[in-house]
């Protein structure tokens, strides 16, 4: 009697914890999956809130460009803004080719919301605080959200050699 007592338990035992060790087993995965999609949904969150501090960070940005202007010029006329490198090379170049040239390459966008005509790069080298030399790029028209882009362009420097700045200055008209 006592062996089928102890055989009953048992056996109630195992049928009270298969069940919510079969479910734990069965929904662990499923779970593991949610919580993976939580986990990137809240990666994406944060992605939007870097991206919206971004923004905020490249309009203050954008700002200080446009202070002088009582109002977003970009709304309602062309604005230039650039993405430029540039190399001065002096008379001991090791290319003799590129010897006392400026090369500057990179593009230039046009945010704004017209088009814009006689777009020029205004190019001054100095010698301490003297302007030595002044010269110019020009560029095609750049349609409203275009581009411009600079692929390698060589202006002649004579004075590259004692040049201790140089000034890149965009320059734009709102009619052909």
């Amino acid at each position: 009697m006592m062996k089928a007592l102890v055989a009953i338990a048992v056996v109630c035992l195992v049928i009270a914890t298969l069940p919510p060790i079969a479910f734990y087993l069965h929904f662990k995965d499923t779970l593991e999956q949610y919580q993976s999609k939580i986990e990137s949904y809240e990666l994406q969150i944060s992605e939007l809130q870097t991206s919206s501090k971004i923004d905020e960070e490249f309009k203050a940005k954008v700002g200080e460009f446009m202070w002088p202007y009582p109002y977003d010029p970009y709304l309602e006329e062309p604005f230039l803004v650039t993405q430029l490198g540039w190399d001065l090379h002096d008379s001991r170049d090791i290319v003799p080719k590129s010897r006392n040239k400026f090369t500057i390459y990179g593009v230039v966008w046009n945010i704004g919301a017209e088009t814009a005509y006689n777009c020029r790069l205004i190019i001054k080298f100095y010698i301490g605080p003297s302007v030595m030399q002044t010269s110019e790029l020009n560029m095609r028209t750049i349609r409203y959200w275009g581009e411009y882009r600079i692929n390698k362009s060589n202006i002649d420097c004579d004075i590259a050699d004692a040049v201790t700045k140089i000034e890149v200055k965009r320059t734009w008209t709102s009619t052909p």
